[in-house]
C-alpha cells in the first residue's frame, strides 16, 4: 500500500516460481478501481550479492570430503576473491557471475601434478550448490559442491 498525490493505491502480487522468474498478476486497487496486469519478475544474481565468507563441501568420486573456503569482498571498483584450503590460498582466475551462477577457476598443483577446477554454482541466499569439473594429471570429471555463507563478524 502506497500513498500517491493524495490517493491510496493497494497491490497484491501473486504468482508461480520457475527457476529464477515468476509467472504471475499484480492486482491494483486504486480509488475503488481494480485493475490486473502480468507481472514477470527475473531473479538477478550480481557479484555483491556474493560477498561474503563461503565454506565449500566437495565430494570427490573417490568419497574423499574437501572443506575449503571462500571469501569474497570488495574494494574500491573490484571484487576480490582468496580460496583457502589444506594447501594454502589461492586468488581464483576467470571470477564471474554468469547467467546468475558464481563461476571461477582454480589451477594449481599437488606433488607435482597440475589440477584444474572449473566450479560453477547457483546462488540463493547463504547457500551455493553447483558443479566442480575437475582435470587432475588428465583424470577428468565432475563433483557436486555446496556452500553455506558464514553469519557477518560484527565490528
Amino acid at each position: 500500500t502506497m500513498d500517491y498525490e493524495g490517493s491510496e493505491f493497494t497491490t497484491k502480487y501473486s504468482g508461480k516460481v520457475d527457476g529464477d522468474s515468476l509467472d504471475g498478476t499484480a492486482v491494483v486497487d486504486a480509488n475503488g478501481q481494480t485493475m490486473e496486469f502480468p507481472w514477470k519478475p527475473k531473479r538477478n544474481v550480481e557479484m555483491s550479492d556474493l560477498v561474503g565468507t563461503w565454506d565449500l563441501t566437495i565430494e570427490s568420486p573417490d568419497g574423499n570430503v574437501f572443506t575449503p573456503t571462500l571469501k569474497i569482498w570488495k574494494e574500491g571498483d573490484k571484487f576480490l576473491n582468496e580460496y583457502g584450503s589444506q594447501f594454502g590460498t589461492i586468488e581464483l582466475e576467470d571470477f564471474r557471475v554468469e547467467d546468475n551462477d558464481l563461476r571461477f577457476t582454480l589451477n594449481t598443483e599437488y606433488e607435482g601434478s597440475p589440477i584444474k577446477l572449473d566450479y560453477s554454482g547457483r546462488a540463493y541466499g547463504n547457500e551455493l550448490d553447483g558443479t566442480v569439473d575437475y582435470d587432475f594429471a588428465g583424470n577428468t570429471g565432475d563433483m557436486p559442491f555446496s556452500a553455506k555463507r558464514k553469519k557477518a563478524e560484527k565490528k
